[in-house]
């Protein structure tokens, strides 16, 4: 069994100086905030995972900073991924993830992360809130196959 995990970033800021790109807009303090309470939501429920991959969109990019500090993983195991800001969702599908990460945590954004997780996972159809995180499992010869997702988790930000 493989698990993936797809986060929406926490709240970014929205006055930010004229000519500011959304892909630089950062999260704000209570978006910083709801990230620690999810992490400490993973660390109760004995979460880890072997990778993250992150947009690198710098609301994104914090929130996946935050994740890894307080899960304690190693930054060989965080990886960037500048596609997934603007990712349609066969392009996040048919993401590389190592054979040896058997839980992933996928940080990006909407619509495509409610999309993809609909895609894989008939239980879901929802709209990820800033911060929410689910968990799919898949047989392991069925990994990211249209449906064939289980939803284990599905952990809301308060």
């Amino acid at each position: 069994m493989r698990i993936l995990y797809l986060m929406r970033h926490g709240e970014a800021e929205l006055d930010v100086p004229v000519g500011t790109r959304d892909f630089d807009r950062p999260l704000t303090e209570h978006g910083r905030e709801l990230i620690v309470k999810q992490a400490e939501t993973l660390i109760a429920n004995d979460i880890a995972f072997d990778g993250l991959i992150a947009s690198a969109a710098a609301r994104a990019w914090q929130t996946a900073e935050i994740i890894a500090e307080k899960l304690e993983m190693q930054a060989n195991r965080c990886i960037s991924w500048p596609i997934l800001y603007s990712a349609k969702i066969q392009e996040v599908i048919a993401v590389n993830i190592p054979r040896s990460w058997s839980s992933t945590i996928l940080i990006g954004h909407n619509p495509v992360l409610s999309q993809v997780a609909a895609k894989l996972c008939s239980e879901f159809n929802e709209d990820l809130d800033e911060g929410q995180i689910i968990g799919i499992s898949f047989p392991s010869s069925q990994w990211l196959w249209p449906h064939a997702g289980t939803l284990i988790h599905n952990f809301k930000s308060k």
